[in-house]
């Protein structure tokens, strides 16, 4: 179900209190302001430094920032920069200051926000150290667009267009590769946004934050579903959605208002299946081992991007056996793959998993002391099992 899915959604700009550095004596300091600029919203920002021309980002696009944020007295209570890794967000996903902001700035502005409470935190605030009321001062860099939210296509019946069961209207935008629909594969990737008729963006793939790819029965939308049984992997299709059949999970988007109809548009990425490999223990020759003593055997790189660090969540299929080739568990054989986070592991797992981008592949041999240890976990992995994992990177979230 979508709600077990759905993250507290980040209406506010980061969990302050969870993430934030406290101040200290080196904290930086506000820089001057230059030409300031007032809106009519009450935002005040003035250009610290600028980039080039490419496209400011959108609502519903992912964007990389580099930032600090003040109280009004000098305090930092948050920044990027302190923690020395850019952020990375959905615009609409944060407070109305950063929104507002963000869909004005090219890649390469650097700006200094000055935000009144009532575009930030409000009455509320974000204690401990955000204030009721407060007005908030950023030093914000945009650094880059990392992902665009699927462009708006008007919803228009074709001839090749079809009613779903669901009462939906499907019409196809890009047909796609091969002759096998996406839902005869193990694992769908999938992109997806959600429009008025008129093309405002509601909700896309960006902003949920967590990545509804997977095996296509499990996919929460039924709507969803059945498209995938009519798209090939690499298409993309329109679906003009009755309320009847769409209000529930606007409401699960927090999307409040009614519509008779919205539009949501899939893209099938990719599709494809995962056969379950044979056990195979490489010889030492075949192995590369790493200080820890883990040893491990890449059999695919992955195109993919990397896990960031264990803070990772990721999605993969794999089996494990004992070195005499005794399996003690597979998702294969479950016929679903699994999602965790890196930190919730055997710490072989949050090793290993490192080192290959969504896509790939690898074999790990995880000594005792990275697995189970000396108690093991009865009954098949006995205390101070050597284990062996075949594992598959199928979706990486950081």
């Amino acid at each position: 179900m979508l709600q077990t899915l759905l993250p507290a959604l980040l209406f506010l700009l980061l969990s302050v209190a969870a993430a934030a550095p406290a101040s200290t004596l080196e904290d930086p300091k506000i820089p001057e302001d230059t030409q300031i600029i007032t809106l009519d919203s009450g935002l005040q920002y003035s250009a610290l430094s600028t980039g080039g021309t490419q496209e400011s980002p959108k609502k519903g696009d992912k964007v990389l920032v580099h930032y600090t944020g003040w109280t009004t007295d000098g305090k930092v209570f948050d920044s990027s920069r302190l923690r020395g890794a850019p952020a990375e967000f959905a615009v609409g996903q944060l407070i109305a200051g950063w929104n507002e902001a963000l869909v004005m700035m090219h890649p390469g502005d650097r700006w200094k926000l000055t935000i009144p409470a009532s575009l930030a935190y409000g009455e509320r605030g974000s204690p401990p150290r955000i204030p009721a009321n407060a007005a908030l001062i950023f030093d914000m860099e945009l650094i880059e667009v990392t992902v665009r939210s699927l462009p708006f296509v008007p919803f228009m019946n074709t001839p090749e267009s079809k009613d779903l069961k669901s009462g939906s209207k499907y019409q196809p935008l890009v047909q796609g590769r091969g002759e096998e629909p996406a839902s005869s594969f193990d694992y769908a990737k999938i992109d997806w946004a959600i429009h008025t008729q008129e093309g405002e963006l509601l909700y896309n793939a960006a902003m949920l934050s967590q990545d509804l790819s997977g095996k296509v029965s499990k996919i929460p939308f039924s709507f969803f579903q059945e498209a995938l049984g009519i798209m090939k992997p690499g298409g993309s299709c329109n679906l003009k959605v009755p309320k009847s059949a769409g209000q529930e999970w606007l409401s699960r988007l927090r999307i409040t208002q009614e519509y008779e109809h919205t539009i949501w548009q899939l893209h099938c990425k990719s599709a494809r299946s995962y056969p379950k490999p044979e056990f195979i223990l490489p010889s030492e020759e075949e192995l590369t081992s790493t200080p820890s003593g883990l040893k491990y055997k890449i059999v695919r790189q992955g195109e993919g991007k990397k896990p960031s660090g264990p803070q990772s969540r990721v999605t993969v299929h794999y089996c494990g056996w004992l070195t005499n080739g005794t399996q003690f568990d597979s998702s294969y054989d479950r016929g679903d793959p699994s999602s965790f986070g890196l930190s919730q592991v055997i710490p072989g797992w949050t090793e290993g998993m490192q080192l290959i981008g969504e896509g790939g592949a690898l074999i790990l041999v995880i000594p005792s002391d990275l697995g189970y240890g000396d108690r093991g976990s009865p009954p098949i992995i006995s205390g101070g099992a050597t284990l062996v994992f075949y594992v598959e990177t199928l979706a990486i979230n950081d």
